[in-house]
């Protein structure tokens, strides 16, 4: 929950609290490495352990665990060293029975809804987190998305080292960059912002329409830029694919089809789409379907216009936020399918990071052209 208020306080929090919130999700405390080292000699053995001249000053830390920097001892290599904390298992079960406590005794769950489709919700975040902490399935995730990528050159994805990987440590090269946030990234030219928020834009419609791999978490410590020393092409480096998401043909389906009918303003499209993702009823009233529409249609806005949008500046979420006001009225609550949770996180980390980047490209063309136009209808759409 902290982490995604750092994300998108910004549009409803005083900035006092999203500085304190983005200052938690940097500074979290680590383990002192006395324990991280009895860890890791549990976890790899004494023989594999000994390979390593590891750094026992943390490089980051987080909810699920932390990182350090290594050396190889045989080959010199530089390698980065993920450690699940004891017992986190434990601990997400714990949080979330109290987080649905808290909801429920605070009657923030409308009474309406079924017990069911909360359960759906939380069984989500429990599925997230529990594939986040097994390191054995994100070592395969990270093997089929850096195979998946192949040589664009626009994207660094660490090397997996399988010798020293267990179901509680990951094993990688290390890979270094600047943080997104950072002043080296901000004073960047406009041009080279544009090619970054392109690159981002790029991967995204690569893992969502073509892959089917989606990584959900986009937070900040999920990514650095490595600086072009020619200033010309700057790249991405990603990390954490513990969060990667598949979604099911249907919801796929459901979710195209709102999206096309954004892209182009097609208000039948739209209202198909939300009822195929259960938002939207056929017997609404016209007044709460169009109340639907407006806000899909602000919501993808900048999908809209085949000039360059411009992210830094456009306030969308705090406008969003003041529509959502006025039309709750219209609208009848209803839950989103539970794998439209993950992703409107990833989406709208994306809008977080273009706004980052200050970023001044245009979706749109991109959408109406291959393959992503047949994919989404909007040649007949538009026809």
């Amino acid at each position: 929950a902290g982490q995604i208020l750092s994300m998108y306080g910004d549009s409803f929090l005083p900035k006092e609290v999203t500085a304190q919130l983005k200052k938690m999700q940097r500074e979290v405390e680590p383990l002192p490495y006395s324990q991280i080292r009895t860890l890791l000699l549990k976890r790899m053995g004494k023989k594999r352990f000994e390979q390593l001249e590891i750094d026992p000053n943390a490089l980051g830390a987080a909810s699920l665990g932390q990182v350090h920097k290594a050396i190889i001892k045989a080959t010199g290599q530089i390698v980065a060293i993920k450690v699940r904390y004891p017992g986190i298992e434990k601990a997400i079960d714990t949080d979330l029975r109290l987080m649905r406590f808290f909801l429920n005794a605070g009657k923030f769950l409308p009474a309406d809804i079924p017990k069911e489709r909360w359960d759906d919700i939380f069984d989500e975040a429990r599925y997230i987190l529990y594939q986040e902490v097994n390191y054995t399935n994100e070592l395969q995730l990270l093997k089929t998305y850096k195979n998946n990528l192949g040589s664009d050159p626009r994207f660094i994805i660490p090397d997996p080292i399988d010798l020293f990987c267990t179901p509680s440590v990951l094993c990688t090269s290390f890979e270094d960059g600047s943080r997104i946030d950072s002043p080296e990234v901000s004073q960047l030219s406009q041009e080279r912002r544009n090619y970054l928020s392109q690159s981002f834009i790029d991967l995204f419609l690569k893992e969502f329409f073509i892959w089917n791999l989606v990584q959900t978490d986009p937070h900040f410590g999920n990514y650095l830029i490595r600086k072009d020393p020619e200033g010309k092409r700057d790249r991405w480096v990603l990390f954490d694919f513990g969060a990667l998401r598949t979604f099911s043909e249907s919801f796929k389906t459901a979710y195209i089809t709102l999206l096309g009918g954004v892209v182009t303003e097609n208000f039948d499209h739209i209202i198909k789409g939300g009822e195929l993702l259960g938002l939207v009823a056929p017997s609404d009233s016209p007044l709460a379907k169009r109340a639907f529409v407006d806000l899909a249609l602000l919501s993808g806005e900048p999908l809209h216009g085949e000039s360059a949008y411009d992210w830094g500046q456009s306030q969308l979420p705090k406008r969003v936020a003041a529509l959502s006001l006025k039309t709750i009225p219209q609208l009848k609550f209803r839950i989103p399918p539970k794998e439209m949770l993950s992703l409107n996180r990833k989406i709208g980390g994306i809008f977080v990071h273009l706004s980052e980047l200050k970023g001044q490209i245009a979706m749109k063309p991109q959408l109406l052209a291959e393959p992503y136009g047949s994919i989404l209808g909007i040649n007949f759409a538009a026809g």
